[in-house]
């Protein structure tokens, strides 16, 4: 279990958005109006820390927060809900990414679950080199060099549904480094991406898992 948002938030998570890009460099004084244009696009955002998780309505399966995520309409690329899993995990006996999820009816619906190894992560740096091993930027000047995280497709519904997606399956999506194949040993993140258009979904009891032996 990577989180189950039991205690009321999410515990190693961080979400980011397109409207923020723009945030960094600004005075102080625009700064301020940056920031709210961040809150009002997405709920809750990279200033919520920690992450604030939900009550679930008449609650699931016994459990009763989960992450509940509401955005605006994104125009250029959307926004992702990460949990850091430190320096490395070796996933190696895991089989994949699973989550419970649901969307609210009439907002975009499909979700990738993706991963970050030391080649697709820009804050790993090579031991041999000190440098990354992609870049985190994906504009024109470094396309061909930008990390492109490995993973799969899933389409929520109004229902609350478990999601499995295996590692086997996992592709990076074809712009950037490439990367000759996932590297268990060393996961350093877990994701859940969502592109342009307006969003509202659940998202609960996200986990690794592992086929039961036969």
């Amino acid at each position: 279990m990577l989180d189950d948002f039991e205690l009321g938030a999410a515990t190693s998570a961080y979400t980011n958005n397109e409207v923020c890009e723009d945030c960094a460099d600004l005075e102080a004084d625009e700064l301020l109006a940056c920031q709210d244009r961040c809150r009002s696009s997405q709920d809750p955002t990279d200033y919520d820390k920690p992450l604030p998780a939900e009550l679930i309505p008449g609650g699931r399966c016994g459990g009763r927060y989960a992450l509940h995520v509401e955005t605006q309409a994104f125009h250029q690329w959307g926004g992702v809900v990460g949990f850091k899993l430190g320096a490395g995990f070796d996933a190696s006996a895991y089989d994949g990414v699973a989550f419970w999820g649901r969307i609210a009816w009439g907002t975009r619906a499909v979700l990738r679950a993706s991963v970050l190894d030391p080649e697709t992560d820009a804050t790993y740096l090579d031991p041999d080199t000190g440098e990354a091993l992609c870049e985190e930027d994906n504009t024109l000047d470094v396309f061909q060099e930008a990390c492109d995280p490995f993973g799969g497709y899933t389409i929520l519904n109004g229902d609350w549904q478990l999601f499995l997606v295996p590692f086997e399956e996992m592709r990076q999506r074809g712009y950037g480094h490439v990367s000759a194949e996932l590297d268990l040993s060393q996961l350093r993140q877990v994701s859940l991406e969502y592109g342009m258009g307006s969003w509202d979904f659940w998202v609960d009891d996200l986990a690794l898992y592992r086929k039961a032996a036969p």
